[in-house]
């Protein structure tokens, strides 16, 4: 995965899942769970503006639904 290869070559460092940790390669890596929950961040979708994609907009909707603080940003 790129991930992991970039930080492999020096590139930083990558917060990732439990899940993902199970599936990754993990050579020339070092993985540390992080023990206390983190404080909440703050996150965005961002899409192509022309994109008409009814997949796209699914899941746009279900993020407007299932997401507190969902919302449309227009530039």
């Amino acid at each position: 995965m790129k991930v992991t290869s970039e930080v492999a070559a020096g590139a930083g460092l990558h917060f990732t899942s439990a899940s993902a940790v199970v599936t990754l390669p993990l050579d020339g890596v070092h993985i540390a769970e992080v023990a206390d929950p983190l404080p909440p961040v703050t996150v965005y979708l961002i899409w192509r503006e022309d994109d008409e994609a009814p997949a796209l907009h699914r899941v746009l909707a279900t993020a407007a639904e299932v997401l507190p603080t969902a919302d449309r940003r227009d530039p």
